[in-house]
């Protein structure tokens, strides 16, 4: 896909002057396994949506135990460690596997927010779509049993068990690496 038809196809910008803005603005970048997008507590610098790849936001601790706190791998994803946008980062962000991403500098984005209300609307359905994404995820962690959230993992990220490590995997769904490998067990003989 070119970046156009992600503007106006995918973030559904029309404004042909906006679109030519993010247009000078955007950089398709490479990036390697463990490559940290974003530190935590650092200020980024870039808006990043995801052109292909894995993608995990984490962070640590009380005691700087590593906590995964999200997946991200779908096309056109956007991957965002802050709210607001310039504003240091909550979580750290790292690719899982070799990819790219669609770049756009943070201060002319920001910009186009203060002065452009189709901007803002945009921002705000992607803060709606997160918002809701990160709901489903505690309701997931709070609700269910381990298997149950085996199962959840399997139907929300087709593909993903077996293609990132399972320590990370464990960690979203907050439980332990061995209860997870029982939880794969039991579900696989249910399969049978």
């Amino acid at each position: 896909m070119v970046i156009r038809d992600f503007l106006t196809d995918v973030l559904h910008i029309t404004d042909d002057t906006v679109v030519q803005e993010f247009l000078n603005l955007a950089e398709v970048r490479h990036v390697n396994k463990e490559d940290l997008l974003f530190r935590e507590g650092e200020e980024p610098t870039q808006l990043v949506f995801i052109w292909d790849g894995i993608f995990r936001g984490f962070f640590a601790d009380f005691d700087g135990k590593d906590i995964t706190d999200c997946f991200c791998w779908k096309f056109g994803e956007p991957l965002v460690p802050s709210l607001p946008l310039d504003a240091k980062a909550n979580i750290s962000m790292e690719a899982l596997h070799d990819g790219q991403v669609l770049c756009f500098p943070i201060a002319p984005v920001v910009d186009l927010l203060e002065r452009d209300i189709s901007m803002v609307k945009l921002y705000n359905a992607l803060l709606l779509e997160s918002l809701r994404n990160h709901v489903t995820i505690k309701k997931m962690l709070y609700q269910y049993t381990a298997e149950q959230k085996y199962e959840w993992f399997l139907r929300e990220y087709p593909g993903l068990d077996g293609t990132i490590s399972s320590k990370y995997i464990a960690s979203f769904l907050g439980v332990t690496q061995v209860t997870l490998s029982r939880s794969r067990s039991k579900f696989r003989e249910k399969e049978r």
